[in-house]
């Protein structure tokens, strides 16, 4: 059955291209004991881990648009079917591509599995794409309208489609579009507590009044390893000159093992880095680092220092640390 849409476009309807690749991101994020200080109006999802992925439909196509600009709409052409069936030319919606079926340690590299090559492959299992907002509509801009009112327009839109829709623990899903349940601030840390407990990232915090991402919180649980510094990367753009990031290693045995490359210093920690390397002294430099999970590769995602360690020899810094973290 072919469904009625809303086709008519507006007079100069378009899309700008800064918007089209320019998605949400939380602005800041807060450890589990800070769910309570947020207000009563505050709504909690969960935080999906998969592979961010802007549905964008410029006219009668649909791409699925990376943060770094890259179209991947080859790869799920069953996804992109059903957003062009439920939504009008010119509209932007913002999501992640998740295997919400899968177990939640596995979502991330099931949904690599999909959009990190050049083209769809039937072998491996599809993925569905969670939509947690809606940035353009039939080339009407909603990026300042309030959350509520972007959530009413999506579950419209969502009531559309032509499969069914079962309830999960934190999903309304079809075999190929999820939108996130809601829960007030009173469920988040159950919520948080059980999704943690799966394996999962964590959960958002958002403001139902709030304009477009203007101020998503992110709560994750993180941990911490020490590791030593066994290469460097330039930086670019306004660190051109200094250290970009600092490439990260832990012993196995005898033999050294990278585990990430890491970010997240102050102006003052990159000029010291880069100091240190001018003057061959950073190698083997032990730092603690954060992270919020570690790969089946003993890879950690994420890592971000957070300080110096020259109180500990780098022999210490053991592969032990990332091992007891995929348990």
């Amino acid at each position: 059955m072919k469904l009625k849409m809303d086709r008519a476009i507006p007079k100069q309807a378009k899309l700008p291209e800064a918007f089209a690749y320019d998605f949400a991101r939380a602005k800041k994020s807060v450890k589990a004991n800070m769910i309570n200080k947020h207000s009563d109006d505050t709504i909690a999802e969960e935080k999906f881990d998969g592979s961010r992925f802007g549905g964008v439909i410029p006219s009668d196509e649909v791409k699925m648009i990376s943060r770094n600009g890259i179209d991947r709409a080859k790869n799920v052409p069953y996804i992109t079917k059903v957003l062009k069936e439920i939504f009008p030319p010119y509209t932007i919606v913002d999501g992640e591509v998740v295997h919400i079926n899968a177990p939640r340690k596995e979502r991330w590299e099931k949904a690599r599995s999909v959009m990190g090559t050049k083209g769809y492959n039937p072998d491996v299992e599809p993925a569905q794409y969670v939509i947690y907002d809606i940035q353009y509509l039939n080339g009407e801009c909603l990026r300042n309208k309030p959350l509520y009112e972007r959530r009413s327009i999506l579950d419209k839109y969502f009531a559309r489609i032509n499969e069914e829709i079962i309830t999960t623990e934190t999903t309304l899903n079809t075999s190929t579009l999820c939108l996130p349940r809601q829960f007030n601030i009173k469920r988040a840390l159950q919520l948080y507590q059980m999704i943690i407990l799966d394996k999962g990232e964590g959960i958002m915090l958002k403001s139902p009044k709030e304009l477009y991402a203007k101020s998503w919180t992110k709560v994750k649980k993180v941990f911490t390893i020490d590791c030593f510094v066994t290469g460097v990367e330039k930086g670019k753009g306004k660190y051109e000159g200094l250290i970009g990031s600092l490439k990260i290693s832990v012993l196995q045995g005898d033999i050294r093992v990278e585990i990430g490359k890491t970010s997240g210093m102050t102006d003052a920690e990159r000029s010291l880095f880069t100091k240190m390397a001018l003057d061959k002294e950073l190698l083997n430099t032990v730092i603690e680092v954060e992270g919020n999970e570690v790969t089946k590769n003993l890879k950690i995602r994420h890592p971000r220092f957070t300080k110096l360690r020259p109180d500990k020899p780098w022999q210490e810094c053991t592969i032990d640390q990332l091992e007891i973290h995929l348990k």
